[in-house]
């Protein structure tokens, strides 16, 4: 059994689904336990990040070419190409230096000094714009005949695998928890310690983030972009004609109302920052996601107890660690 319906989940449906040995369930129900999933700027891209420098590291650049490898070989619906600017002003060089080597100047590229306002240096990145609900139904729609799906909310499981939820009572032989900040609350007691201190060292964060539709004439541009006008984003997605605004970062909070004040304050100091004509600020909508930043930001996917498995803390790097977790983990079950 798979339980919960995110990225994670996804993309373990479909490494699972390869097997033909397995009959899967899974159960989810989002109405009530919203993943982040579906409510995030989802954008992959490495940022500069090499191996060699740290295991947080290692893991970005293993998980973006897992992912890489996937979008090459199946060019999945809800992915699209395009382009991120890391943007920075002289008085920031030195920091940035560090992160960025091959740095160029803005006034040397045409469509940056169109758009933007006092930032002197950037550093352009290949990155890919996710959909989530697009990729979503296109997995759905791969594994619809190879895994039983449930809506329910999943109450308790105990030691010996019997799952107690909202739609019945279940006896599986593994269990995978999918399920994010909500792990915890769902354990029996036969669950490793170490995976347990992780949890208890990890921290819900809210992000929020401001949404619009806009025309395609308006934005006439040939490909999505996000500008980075350092910590703040502006991202264009071309094939959906939306813009999106943010984010906000507050630790240890699971609230999923918007953090309005700081979303204005976002929004103001991009308008001041660029040419781009934004939509009144009350025509946005306002998003918000809860992600799970795992202990030391790092990731965890793996064996939990003799029976069980877990992928949660996948963070901000969400739609290129599921990938590589769901392949790891899935070779347990070969």
């Amino acid at each position: 059994m798979t339980i919960g319906d995110g990225i994670a989940s996804w993309c373990l449906h479909e490494e699972l689904s390869k097997n033909p040995m397995l009959e899967v369930t899974n159960i989810a129900k989002n109405d009530l336990f919203i993943p982040c999933s579906l409510n995030t700027t989802s954008i992959n891209c490495l940022r500069g990040v090499e191996k060699g420098v740290s295991p947080l590291g290692d893991r970005i650049v293993d998980s973006f070419k897992t992912f890489e490898h996937f979008f090459d070989q199946q060019n999945p619906q809800g992915v699209y190409q395009g382009c991120e600017y890391q943007m920075w002003k002289e008085d920031n060089l030195q920091k940035w230096q560090k992160r960025y080597s091959g740095y160029n100047k803005i006034n040397d590229n045409p469509f940056l000094s169109s758009l933007v306002k006092d930032y002197k240096f950037y550093f352009s990145n290949n990155a890919y714009f996710i959909d989530p609900l697009k990729l979503k139904q296109w997995f759905r729609s791969r594994h619809e005949n190879l895994i039983h799906f449930k809506e329910g909310i999943v109450l308790k499981v105990d030691n010996s695998n019997f799952v107690k939820t909202s739609c019945g009572d279940f006896q599986f032989d593994r269990i995978i928890f999918c399920t994010s900040r909500h792990t915890r609350h769902l354990l029996s007691d036969d669950v490793d310690q170490n995976f347990l201190y992780y949890l208890d060292h990890s921290k819900d964060v809210a992000g929020s983030y401001l949404e619009i539709n806009i025309p395609e004439q308006s934005f006439d541009f040939k490909e999505s972009f996000n500008l980075v006008f350092d910590q703040f984003h502006c991202i264009y997605r071309k094939e959906q004609s939306v813009l999106q605004i943010g984010s906000t970062t507050l630790n240890r909070c699971a609230l999923e109302l918007a953090h309005e004040k700081q979303l204005l304050h976002i929004y103001d100091y991009i308008q001041k920052s660029s040419f781009i004509e934004l939509p009144l600020f009350a025509r946005f909508q306002q998003k918000t996601g809860i992600r799970h930043k795992g202990f030391k930001r790092l990731p965890f996917w793996g064996q939990i107890s003799a029976n069980k498995f877990a992928i949660c803390g996948l963070y901000k790097n969400a739609f290129s660690f599921a990938f590589l977790a769901a392949k790891e983990i899935s070779r347990s079950f070969d």
